[in-house]
């Protein structure tokens, strides 16, 4: 049982990641990867952000990091939603 579970959860997150990296915008796709892969905080997301756009005029936060992840992903919220479900 044990076996089964760890194997489809290397399944689920093989599916993620590879369904991460096919997101065309670079900076939801990072903060994909930080939130999903990383296992960061919004709020460490924020940082990790800002540190790898320096000088982007407004400046990455909490908030804004959530509300581009919800706004920018509704088809990938549903994937994981479902992904989790067939856990």
């Amino acid at each position: 049982l044990l076996v089964e579970r760890e194997a489809k959860l290397l399944e689920l997150m093989s599916e993620a990641e590879e369904y991460i990296n096919s997101i065309e915008k670079s900076e939801l796709r990072m903060m994909f990867e930080f939130y999903y892969i990383d296992d960061l905080t919004w709020y460490q997301v924020a940082i990790q952000m800002n540190r790898a756009f320096p000088k982007r005029k407004i400046k990455y936060t909490e908030d804004n990091c959530r509300m581009r992840h919800q706004k920018g992903s509704l088809i990938q919220t549903v994937f994981f939603i479902n992904s989790s479900e067939n856990y």
